[in-house]
């Protein structure tokens, strides 16, 4: 058994690997090689385990960052996309861990973090040396194939009054299939980035995704009034689990519920497509409104592991930005929206 690195003639084994393990993610596709590094100039590693047979008993996408903020380390997968290792046996595991770790030194990185969805196994990590921390919390719905099931269970009092506030307001759900619509859902998502004060990604990377998943594995609803957008979502799809990423809406159509009728739609789409979880992504436990929110979804709430691995002796940076630098985003919420929309890519980068 050995670890290797990807590369071109090996990029089918590792998508056949991927998309037969039950634990993958959509982040794990070797797509994200590309689109990552060709929208911020960064480099991945990505590792294989393989034994003799040519067969896949491990992979582990990987990243070398220098941030300004977090300084010199490599990540399972950058920014707020999650990944982390996908084996068949503690043994694999090990290895590509090791080889993890052998790289992180390398590269004279401070630390190596893994960002997990699932907990590795327990002796491998206490043999590694390696430190667990419990950094998001998960909200995972499961689904039905009758989507009338779901609805009956969902709060009366806030999710299905707001969605049918919406459709009393005549709010119309858009699936996105052209180039226009695409960047509709731009311009709603840099308005609320620069709303919460937070850099947004640049329009190219969104092209990038919409070339290279859409529609198989990403799909973009827009809520419209009067064929105005009012908010818009982006969700991911792998194999029998629709993720929800993004939202955004237009302030000044707040009253109209978009964002809560574009779950619900959303919801009622994987139910009639055959998907079962609808993921509704990692929250930071200081954020208790928005887990609020998305526990009157009937949702069940998993802690979500990290783990580290630290070079002589590093510490690990403690803060994110949407629990940190509130002077800096009062001031980025102050510039005007052409500015944030020019700067925030490159301001991102830092906080890969």
């Amino acid at each position: 058994m050995k670890v290797i690195e990807l590369d071109q003639s090996h990029e089918a084994l590792w998508e056949d690997f991927v998309m037969g393990h039950k634990q993958s993610l959509v982040f794990h596709r070797a797509i994200w090689r590309r689109i990552l590094s060709e929208n911020f100039n960064i480099k991945p590693t990505y590792l294989l385990c393989i034994d003799r047979d040519r067969n896949v008993r491990a992979v582990l996408p990987l990243w070398f960052v220098d941030g300004f903020f977090f300084g010199r380390r490599m990540v399972s997968l950058p920014f707020h996309f999650f990944s982390g290792p996908l084996y068949t046996d503690r043994h694999a595991l090990k290895e590509i861990l090791l080889e993890a770790m052998k790289r992180s030194r390398n590269t004279r990185a401070r630390y190596l973090e893994l960002k997990m969805r699932f907990a590795l196994d327990e002796k491998t990590v206490q043999d590694l040396s390696l430190r667990k921390r419990q950094h998001f919390i998960v909200s995972v719905l499961k689904l039905s194939p009758d989507p009338n099931t779901i609805w009956k269970r969902l709060d009366k009092g806030s999710v299905r009054w707001s969605v049918r506030k919406a459709e009393k307001n005549d709010v119309k759900l858009h699936f996105a299939s052209s180039e226009d619509d695409l960047k509709d859902f731009y311009n709603l998502f840099v308005k609320n980035r620069k709303d919460l004060g937070v850099p947004p990604y640049s329009n190219n990377f969104f092209q990038e995704v919409w070339k290279h998943l859409w529609p198989k594995n990403m799909r973009i609803l827009l809520a419209k009034r009067h064929n105005i957008p009012v908010a818009t979502m982006l969700i991911f799809t792998h194999r029998r689990s629709v993720l929800y990423y993004w939202s955004a809406c237009d302030r000044k159509h707040l009253q109209f519920q978009g964002t809560s009728f574009l779950i619900w739609k959303a919801i009622a789409w994987a139910c009639k497509n055959g998907y079962e979880r609808f993921d509704f992504g990692l929250t930071s436990p200081a954020h208790a409104g928005l887990l609020s929110f998305k526990n009157k979804w009937n949702t069940v709430d998993i802690s979500v592991p990290y783990y580290y691995y630290t070079v002589e002796g590093d510490q690990i940076a403690e803060f994110d930005y949407y629990t940190s630098f509130s002077f800096a985003k009062r001031m980025w919420r102050g510039l005007p929206l052409m500015v944030t929309r020019f700067l925030g890519p490159t301001l991102l980068k830092q906080f890969a």
